[in-house]
């Protein structure tokens, strides 16, 4: 298994160097000037740290920490990417690269074992948007606000069981929260739906609130109230159904979503 990371900050003040967690987390602020700016190099000498320089810049209990559990390292110029790697000592060895040394930690194969024995025994399920069935259309829905409460927006995408796209529309909304725009994003939807005598319809959301409020499961959120009023009585007696679905599955809507408020529109269509 291999797990890749980013580079770890060069001053020593950031990353995990010292298996403690990030030092400005963990020295008081009246300390930290006398650590800032310094470079976790300049702590080190070929093989091994330079303790005189630790003790300089960082408080006892920390010094004694690196001491005692980080231990030699090597110089590399990889940047920081864990490996897990079987060694014959039936153990499992976390070698970590970073741009100045590597630390090695030891873990012990029954727990990554056991691990992976709970991995395995997990249920997966492939999400992507699925295509409707002949003569049904999907309505894809979603809504975004910058701030929640902020400027917001709402989008419903039409597509037929071809994937074709029939119908979109974006609105820009005013000072409102990620739930209102997302009721307004479906009530949207299904009234272009009806109007347009699109029956058959599938209403996908990625809000589990406004599926279980419309469901009649949850009760509903006041300040939605008139919204989910609204699209009960546009999806009565109609064949239209609302389902919830994961964000992958909604990728469409939510990238017009997002990108319509950054274009800062009133209307898109």
């Amino acid at each position: 298994m291999v797990f890749g990371g980013k580079p770890r900050m060069d001053l020593l003040q950031f990353g995990n160097w010292s298996k403690l967690g990030a030092l400005h987390d963990l020295i008081p602020i009246h300390c930290q000037n006398e650590i800032l700016g310094e470079e976790l190099e300049e702590l080190m000498s070929e093989s091994h740290w330079n303790y005189a320089k630790l003790q300089e810049v960082l408080p006892a209990n920390i010094v004694d920490n690196v001491r005692k559990e980080v231990g030699h390292f090597v110089r590399t110029n990889e940047i920081d990417k864990p490996w897990w790697i079987l060694i014959s000592s039936d153990s499992l060895v976390l070698v970590e690269l970073s741009n100045y040394c590597k630390v090695e930690t030891f873990i012990s194969s029954n727990s990554y074992i056991d691990f992976m024995a709970n991995l395995e025994e997990q249920e997966y399920h492939e999400v992507k948007w699925n295509f409707p069935d002949r003569r049904c259309f999907k309505c894809n829905t979603d809504g975004a606000s910058k701030g929640n409460p902020g400027q917001s927006s709402a989008v419903f995408c039409i597509r037929d069981s071809s994937g074709e796209f029939i119908y979109a529309m974006a609105s820009l909304l005013t000072n409102t929260t990620n739930l209102v725009a997302k009721a307004m994003a479906i009530e949207e939807g299904i009234k272009y739906c009806v109007l347009r005598d699109l029956l058959l319809v599938i209403v996908e959301t990625d809000s589990l609130t406004m599926q279980k409020v419309l469901d009649g499961i949850w009760e509903v959120p006041w300040n939605i109230a008139l919204i989910v009023r609204s699209i009960q009585i546009w999806m009565k007696d109609k064949d239209v159904s609302m389902v919830h679905v994961f964000r992958e599955g909604n990728c469409v809507a939510e990238y017009f979503t997002n990108l319509f408020l950054i274009l800062q529109c009133n209307s898109i269509q």
